[in-house]
């Protein structure tokens, strides 16, 4: 498990945390995209690591419940340095918002808009 992983489950407990004690239902939509998003990139280099290893699109498809070319087409992008950079994003957006204390909400008005 890399620094990075570890990071990412970290965030994803605090998240999970918030979202069970959260009682406004916008907060709680928004804690769960935040979760979605740690989850995605915990889910995309797994992916990677197993096809690292040697696994076929067609075992991670049964492993995740889809189909081969789902697996492939979701994980497997047209422009490589597209996906690196999403995952780069999410990285920097989780790292925001350790450093900062800051909610998901807060961070996203901050930056994306």
């Amino acid at each position: 498990m890399t620094a990075d992983d570890t990071f990412a489950l970290q965030s994803a407990n605090r998240t999970v945390a918030r979202l069970m004690t959260a009682r406004n239902p916008k907060q709680r939509i928004q804690l769960a995209r935040e979760l979605a998003l740690i989850t995605g990139e915990i889910t995309r280099e797994a992916v990677q690591d197993a096809r690292r290893a040697g696994r076929t699109w067609d075992t991670i498809g049964t492993w995740m419940g889809i189909s081969r070319q789902a697996a492939q087409q979701r994980f497997t992008p047209a422009n490589r340095v597209l996906i690196q950079a999403q995952m780069e994003n999410t990285r920097r957006r989780l790292h925001a918002l350790a450093d900062d204390g800051q909610s998901f909400e807060d961070w996203q008005r901050d930056h994306l808009r």
